[in-house]
């Protein structure tokens, strides 16, 4: 055969070189961890897994309705006479109560996962950062919120979008 060119010889390599970058790339993603996979601290796992405290229920996730991105859950369809209420506790829980809720006592600060019936982690009690000065930082930022709220302005844009109809 005729000798190559040096721009063929050159567009070839590049060519390989191409090839090589991306099997090396397609290698490193199948390596990739799922978040699943992934090791937690011995010190995390500690003090917040180990001594935790699940709550378990008997929740079945694959039922549930869920809006298409999963983002929050479906509303469900409203009978035309029904209106919002609130509700008292004892029509939440209790024995003669129709949803058959149960209350659970929790202090607000130890994380606390909360399990499916196959006992997959669906939800947790984060509760609040293990800071002494928390209370105080709280309490300042709710202070500076309220002091501010009359200077909020949101366009229409901003108050409905694919969230709901609030303010984003």
């Amino acid at each position: 055969p005729p000798p190559a060119s040096a721009s063929s010889s050159a567009t070839s390599r590049e060519k390989r070189l191409s090839r090589e970058k991306r099997k090396l790339k397609r290698g490193l993603a199948s390596k990739v961890k799922k978040p699943w996979e992934l090791a937690t601290r011995s010190s995390t796992r500690r003090k917040y897994v180990d001594f935790a405290r699940p709550i378990k229920t008997k929740l079945k996730p694959a039922s549930l309705r869920i809006t298409r991105t999963g983002y929050t859950a479906m509303r469900e369809e409203k009978a035309k006479n029904t209106q919002k209420r609130a509700y008292r506790l004892k029509d939440l829980v209790g024995p003669d109560s129709q949803y058959h809720m149960k209350l659970y006592d929790w202090d607000g600060v130890t994380p606390t996962p909360i399990l499916d019936k196959k006992r997959r982690v669906i939800a947790v009690l984060a509760g609040v950062p293990d800071q002494k000065d928390w209370p105080e930082q709280h309490r300042s930022l709710a202070d500076a919120i309220d002091a501010t709220r009359g200077q909020f302005k949101f366009s229409s844009d901003q108050k409905k979008h694919r969230r709901g109809i609030f303010p984003a």
